[in-house]
C-alpha cells in the first residue's frame, strides 16, 4: 500500500509540474500575440494621426468620417487585446494580499471613474475590511460600477447605490442602478466573454467575464436582478 501510495503522490506531482508548464507556455504565447498584434493597431493608428495633420486641408467630410471610423476601430481592437489578456492571465501571477477598508476603496473609484452629473453615486454605510488582493477586488467594483453608469447616463437622475451585507461565511456587495436594466433574454449569457448588449467602441465586452472570473477565485459567485427598464441589481459575494 505504501509502495502504491508512493506511486500515485509521484504521479501527481508530474501533472502538476506538467500543468504548471503548460499555463506557463500558455501565458508566455498570450504575450506574445498580444504584442504582435498591438504593434500594428499602434502604428496604423499613427499613420492615419499623420494622414489627418498632413492632409487636413484637402481632406473631404467623407474622408475625414472614414478616418474617423478607421481610427475608432482601431481603438476597440485595442481594448478588446486588453481584454483577453488579462481575462487569459488573471489569477496566475496573484499580488501579495493585504487589509483594504472597502469605505476607502470605493471612495477612491469614485474620484476617477467619469461620473456625468446627472447621476449620483450613493455609499452604503459599515463597508468591511477584509484581506484580498487590492487590485482584482477593485477591478470588480469599477466594473460594476463603470456598467451602472453607462446604463443611468440617459436618464434625468441616475442612482447608483452601493451596498454591503453581513453574512457567516461571505463578504456580500451590491451595485444597484435605476438605468435601462437587463433584458431576461439576454441575462443567461452577460457574463460570458464579448457579450456586451451597447454597441460601444470603447466596450470589449469581457468586463463582467472578468468580475466573474475574479470572484470564483475567492469561491465567491456573482449574480444578476433585473428587468428591462427597471433597472439593476448586481451582488456578488467573497469567501472569508
Amino acid at each position: 500500500m505504501a509502495a502504491e501510495v508512493t506511486g500515485i503522490t509521484a504521479e501527481k506531482n508530474l501533472l502538476l509540474e506538467d500543468l504548471e508548464a503548460q499555463n506557463e507556455s500558455l501565458s508566455n504565447y498570450i504575450q506574445l500575440v498580444s504584442h504582435d498584434l498591438k504593434s500594428p493597431i499602434r502604428n496604423v493608428n499613427a499613420l492615419l494621426s499623420w494622414v489627418l495633420e498632413d492632409d487636413q486641408n484637402s481632406l473631404t467630410e467623407e474622408n475625414r468620417e472614414n478616418l474617423d471610423l478607421a481610427s475608432s476601430n482601431l481603438a476597440k481592437m485595442d481594448n478588446l487585446i486588453n481584454g483577453i489578456l488579462e481575462h487569459a492571465t488573471i489569477g496566475t501571477s496573484m499580488e501579495s494580499k493585504m487589509n483594504v477598508d472597502i469605505n476607502i476603496l470605493l471612495k477612491e473609484i469614485g474620484s476617477y471613474v467619469p461620473l456625468p452629473d446627472n447621476v449620483s453615486l450613493n455609499y452604503g454605510s459599515n463597508f468591511p475590511r477584509i484581506h484580498i488582493e487590492k487590485h482584482l477586488i477593485e477591478q470588480v467594483f469599477t466594473y460594476l460600477i463603470t456598467n451602472a453608469i453607462e446604463a443611468t447616463s440617459h436618464l434625468e437622475k441616475g442612482i447608483i447605490d452601493l451596498n454591503f451585507q453581513e453574512d457567516k461565511e461571505y463578504w456580500k456587495f451590491s451595485v444597484i442602478d435605476n438605468g435601462k436594466g437587463i433584458p431576461i433574454k439576454h441575462q443567461s449569457s452577460i457574463f460570458e466573454m464579448f457579450k456586451k448588449l451597447e454597441n460601444n467602441d470603447s466596450a470589449a465586452g469581457v468586463g463582467l467575464a472578468l468580475a466573474k472570473k475574479i470572484v470564483k477565485l475567492y469561491d465567491g459567485s456573482i449574480e444578476l436582478v433585473s428587468e428591462e427598464n427597471m433597472g439593476a441589481n448586481f451582488t456578488f459575494t467573497l469567501k472569508k
